[in-house]
């Protein structure tokens, strides 16, 4: 849905998640972060 509103736009997927590991290069020419959960835990 995201390329159909910019086509420009640049998204890059963490199938496993992000870690310490790679938290590096999840924010590497970040320009926005969206929390995207879909529950809440009380």
């Amino acid at each position: 849905m995201a390329s159909a509103i910019n086509p420009e736009i640049r998204i890059k997927t963490f199938p496993k998640g992000v870690n310490k590991e790679n938290q590096n290069e999840f924010f590497e020419g970040v320009d926005a972060y969206v929390d995207g959960l879909d529950f809440l835990c009380i």
